[in-house]
């Protein structure tokens, strides 16, 4: 069998991460969804996640699913909303300023000939 790594992405598990995560523990399991006016359960579960080796992944897996529930990468719900929002108004700003800061060249076949046309009365006409 290959070994599962992000190089041979054909067998990489994208939850192997999940079996090395510390709220996989048996006695932390529970700690990791607590309520959302329980202020100590929270900071329980954020001291959890500070000495947890896969904090990274566990925050990325939940950003990218929309966890709406419990402590994910050592964040609460509404925090993670928050990042989320940080996140896209500098993705906002990148692109804003990406397509600012290089002016498109023109070329001669953009710029439309200026026409003007002046009316005088012909007296041979008349």
């Amino acid at each position: 069998m290959t070994d599962p790594t992000p190089e041979n992405t054909s067998t990489f598990d994208a939850f192997a991460w999940v079996d090395r995560a510390v709220c996989g523990e048996p006695d932390s399991q529970h700690m990791m969804f607590p309520d959302p006016t329980n202020t100590v359960g929270i900071e329980l579960a954020k001291a959890a996640c500070r000495r947890c080796p896969v904090v990274d992944p566990c925050l990325d897996r939940a950003l990218a699913t929309g966890e709406s529930h419990g402590i994910w990468g050592g964040l609460t719900p509404e925090e993670r909303r928050q990042l989320k929002r940080r996140e896209s108004r500098a993705r906002s700003r990148e692109a804003a300023e990406s397509s600012s800061a290089a002016p498109v060249a023109r070329q001669p076949w953009d710029v439309k000939p200026k026409t003007t046309m002046s009316i005088v009365p012909r007296s041979d006409v008349l």
